[in-house]
């Protein structure tokens, strides 16, 4: 059986409110689908993340659909966990429940562990569990109970941040992990009843091994921000996918590169006159397949005369199409050289709940709670205000509250 690995499209996602920005991520997700079609895959295996929000633009609809349906057109089937950036919490539905009401998609999990049984055209069996991220803890604590077919496979599926690639890339400890409630993926009571371990939440490409299981991270299809973009030698970090073929005994995969990803440039130079006369000069700007973005590291500060002069050249790169964006400039004496270390993906595995920041914000329980209820859609506005009303207490002290954070 074949199937392509995917995970952490971010349908949707939309810096700097560029529009361009936005269709890259759509894109390389048909891109994907290109790709499944012409290796003609059983199924798409997604680990989460596939939208960057839990309540997507119209757009982003649209054109999820229109990929989608072409996949299933193809008899294609699509699987899919929820991501830390699709599960509901204002609202009611995941954008992922809208395209399985189409029957354009299978969730395999968004708050219990899901099983789903293939079977090929030659008989053979793969079982895939599949594990959100709210449920990730099951993938290590609880074992799964297997059958003594040795005919079936067995796929894991799951949207978590596991410690060893973060040891490998930003020397993370053992107690950075423990602090900040990453487990190691040798931890898992399953680590020998996987054939493959399918991983999605790291933005970055990661293979492994634990047990007798194959343990991958595809990474994101596009670079979210300039600590994913670039490796130690300041290089763009190409952006893949992984094509798994899984038969009686035998797991082959091959990672295959996205060619419509955006790509980033890294320019280091000593002042703004070797920027200028030198470094800018020689980038070969038409050999881009779309234009890219840019980060320029100086060693020396400029003058304001040159802060100037330099805002115009970069400008008129943007207007003449060679540049997409300047996502920054950086300077040396500051140490803010960018190095290969994912500086915002402490966000990607922080759960912050909104019971913490409405205590924090108002600093009484009583109050927080019922904001709690309110946003839970636990109680109605119309209850809400009359809790306020029936409680004169409690509606001066969420006076003084509100009245305090102006």
């Amino acid at each position: 059986m074949r199937f392509l690995h995917v995970s952490d499209t971010h349908l949707g996602n939309r810096r700097w409110n560029l529009p361009e920005r936005e269709k890259d991520f759509y894109d390389t997700f048909n891109e994907i689908i290109e790709i499944a079609i012409r290796e003609k895959v059983d199924a798409i295996l997604h680990a989460g993340d596939m939208f960057d929000r839990s309540d997507p633009p119209p757009q982003t609809y649209v054109r999820t659909y229109e990929a989608l349906k072409k996949l299933r057109d193809y008899g294609i089937r699509f699987y899919v966990v929820a991501g830390n950036h699709e599960i509901p919490t204002t609202i009611k539905f995941s954008p992922l429940q809208v395209f399985e009401r189409m029957d354009l998609l299978k969730i395999l999990s968004l708050k219990e562990v899901g099983k789903e049984s293939l079977v090929d055209s030659q008989g053979y069996e793969i079982e895939i569990y599949g594990y959100s991220r709210d449920i990730a803890d099951k993938f290590f604590d609880e074992k799964i109970s297997v059958s003594d077919n040795k005919n079936i496979s067995r796929v894991a599926l799951i949207h978590t941040l596991v410690c060893e690639p973060l040891q490998l890339y930003l020397n993370w400890s053992v107690e950075m992990c423990r602090e900040r409630g990453v487990r190691f993926l040798r931890e898992t009571v399953n680590k020998d009843l996987f054939h493959y371990i399918a991983l999605g939440d790291l933005h970055i490409r990661w293979e492994g091994r634990v047990g007798n299981s194959i343990a991958i991270y595809p990474g994101s299809t596009e670079a979210l921000d300039r600590g994913e973009a670039f490796d130690t030698e300041h290089r763009f970090i190409e952006r893949y996918v992984y094509l798994v073929d899984i038969g009686p005994g035998d797991v082959v995969y091959k990672p295959i590169k996205l060619e419509s990803t955006r790509p980033w440039i890294y320019v280091e130079a000593n002042d703004y006159h070797d920027l200028v006369n030198n470094k800018l000069q020689i980038i070969n700007w038409g050999g881009f397949k779309k234009q890219p973005i840019l980060v320029i590291s100086l060693k020396k500060k400029p003058s304001s005369v040159e802060h100037e002069a330099l805002a115009k050249k970069l400008n008129d790169l943007i207007d003449s199409k060679k540049v997409l964006k300047i996502d920054s400039i950086l300077y040396s004496e500051d140490e803010r050289m960018i190095l290969y270390d994912i500086k915002e993906l402490p966000k990607e595995y922080e759960v912050v709940s909104i019971e913490k920041v409405l205590n924090e914000l108002f600093k009484d329980q009583v109050v927080a709670d019922l904001l709690n209820k309110f946003i839970d859609e636990k109680i109605s506005d119309n209850e809400l205000v009359k809790t306020l009303r029936e409680n004169r207490d409690l509606l001066t002290r969420f006076y003084e509250k509100i009245s305090g954070l102006r």
